[in-house]
């Protein structure tokens, strides 16, 4: 695990009442990443349970994202935004 990357996830999780894969068939691309302790999902605000749908789809946009524009510099980035949301009134 590292330090920065998509949160695991545990097999069988649902998104509303649907598997996280049967949701968007995008879902197992965030795997070719190694999972991190924080991501850009989790720094937006897209942590949490998924109750709905959608809430799976903007962290898997958000993680998509991430792999897809990687940089250290980005890295750097999410983890000084993460101490911002560590502290923030709605932090789980």
């Amino acid at each position: 695990m590292s330090l920065v990357g998509p949160r695991p996830h545990a097999l069988g999780s649902l998104a509303g009442e649907h598997l996280f894969w049967d949701v968007d068939e995008r879902y197992w691309q965030r795997h070719a990443l190694k999972p991190g302790i924080t991501g850009l999902a989790q720094v937006r605000g897209f942590r949490g349970a998924t109750h709905h749908r959608d809430d799976l789809s903007n962290r898997l946009q958000a993680d998509l994202e991430y792999a897809a524009d990687w940089s250290a510099w980005r890295d750097m980035s999410v983890l000084v935004n993460t101490l911002r949301v560590i502290v923030h009134k709605n932090t789980y």
